[in-house]
């Protein structure tokens, strides 16, 4: 028995829809409250990670809260504050529903054969 490097037979990646241009330091930490903390990313700062995986249990369950303001659920607070940072950059022209609307499509097209959500930035 051993532990071997091995490389993938087959690798592929299948961009969807994209949206958010220039949106990555408000996106991207609302992913991550979104996910509950489960999301991982590369780099040394999620603001500006390129990458990054978030749970799709997660993600698919607390979407919904972008449309809410007020709830019991723990991460409402944080979520909504990120909001409102993000509706007040005058140089981010994303506004809630165009954020749940956006994202919530972007999550239902990726690969519901994994248990994370993969985005890329490009």
């Amino acid at each position: 028995m051993g532990h071997r490097l091995h490389s993938a037979i087959k690798y592929e990646v299948n961009y969807g829809d994209c949206a958010f241009n220039y949106a990555q330091p408000h996106i991207n930490p609302i992913i991550e409250v979104l996910a509950e903390g489960d999301c991982s990313y590369e780099g040394e700062f999620l603001d500006y990670a390129d990458t990054l995986s978030a749970s799709r249990e997660k993600l698919v369950k607390n979407v919904e809260y972008i449309k809410v303001t007020e709830s019991d659920w723990e991460g409402q607070e944080n979520l909504n504050e990120l909001i409102e940072n993000m509706e007040n950059d005058d140089e981010c022209d994303i506004d809630r529903e165009y954020l749940y609307k956006e994202l919530k499509h972007i999550i239902n097209q990726s690969d519901k054969n994994n248990d994370y959500v993969h985005f890329a930035w490009f």
